[in-house]
Formats: C-alpha cells, sequence, structure tokens
C-alpha cells in the first residue's frame, strides 16, 4: 500500500465487523534518508505509522496473536473491527522506534524475528543487493540473467535494475536468492 497521507484512512477502511484484519509491517525509520534503498517502502516513516496507529487505535478494536489464536480455537467471532499488528524480518527499529507509538496507545503487536540476521548479523538477500546498489560508483555490467549491459549512474537505474532483480529471483524457480546475492 502506498506510504501517503491517505494510510491511515485506508487501513481503517479495511476493518470489518465480522471479521479479522491482520497488518503487516516491516520497519519503521525516522525519515527516508536512502534514495535506493527501501524504494519499495517496506519501512514506513515515524510520523505516518503514528498516525496510523492513532487513527487504529480510536477506530478498531486491537487483539494480540495470542488473542487471535483464542478466537479461533473457540471458535469464537471476532469483536467488531478487529485488527492484528505484526512486524516480518525482526528489524532494530520495530524495538527503538514502533515499540514506543505501540506501546503509547497500548497496541499489542508481534514481531517475527529470523534468527540468522541476528545469530550471524546478516541483512536479507534483498537488503544485501539494495545496500550494495546504492553504495557502487556509477559502473556499467553485464548480467548473464538478463542479456544486457546495465549502466548504474542514476538513483533511477539503480531502481530500475533493483525491479529487474526482484522479479527475475521471484520468478525463477531453480534461484537461490542468497547465492544470487553473493554472485
Amino acid at each position: 500500500m502506498k506510504h501517503n497521507n491517505q494510510l491511515p484512512n485506508k487501513l481503517c477502511k479495511l476493518l470489518s465487523e465480522d471479521s479479522l484484519i491482520i497488518l503487516l509491517f516491516h520497519g519503521v525509520i525516522d525519515k527516508q534518508i536512502d534514495k535506493v534503498r527501501n524504494y519499495t517502502n517496506k519501512h514506513i516513516q515515524k510520523d505516518l505509522f503514528a498516525q496510523c496507529i492513532k487513527q487504529l487505535s480510536n477506530y478498531g478494536n486491537p487483539l494480540s496473536m495470542d488473542e487471535v489464536l483464542f478466537h479461533l480455537e473457540n471458535k469464537l467471532p471476532f469483536p467488531k473491527h478487529s485488527f492484528a499488528i505484526t512486524f516480518d524480518d525482526g528489524f532494530e527499529n520495530n524495538l527503538s522506534i514502533a515499540a514506543p507509538i505501540l506501546d503509547e496507545f497500548n497496541i499489542p503487536a508481534t514481531i517475527y524475528v529470523t534468527s540468522d540476521f541476528i545469530d550471524n548479523n546478516h541483512m536479507s538477500w534483498i537488503d544485501r543487493i539494495e545496500y550494495s546498489v546504492q553504495n557502487l560508483a556509477p559502473s556499467s555490467f553485464d548480467f548473464k540473467w538478463i542479456n544486457q549491459k546495465i549502466l548504474l549512474d542514476s538513483n533511477e537505474s539503480r531502481i530500475e535494475f533493483l525491479k529487474q532483480v526482484r522479479s527475475f529471483v521471484k520468478s525463477e524457480p531453480s534461484c537461490n536468492p542468497n547465492e544470487f546475492a553473493i554472485n
């Protein structure tokens, strides 16, 4: 979903009187400083996240994942306008930036942690590629998987390249994203 001032309203419109919605976030950042990384808006800016949480708390009924499980196991209907908040990948900013906002509005959340990221100080394959592409000096590369030379000399060309990488990795069943990120 696009990150703009309409996001809080859009999220509230997703809430239903007879079902639950689980909202998945990745990260919350103070502000967008990278020109290439986060081009997909995987990380939402703090002020907009706070607006979303405030509006959701005013309109909906937050549930923890334990409460969701309880309702499901006991075949109980969810309260009207129920929602649960989750975070994927367990970024540090989930605790340092998002948690205080959630706490302020008394909203439970579940953070799913990728243990390899912590145990071995790894980044996801796409984060590694985004980081590398953003920090490259302007260069031209031959890529076997797309059979063409690509000039990475602007933020726009870098983002277009990253879109091609995502598309290729996700559409090629034999591609191991972690190996792809190394090569």
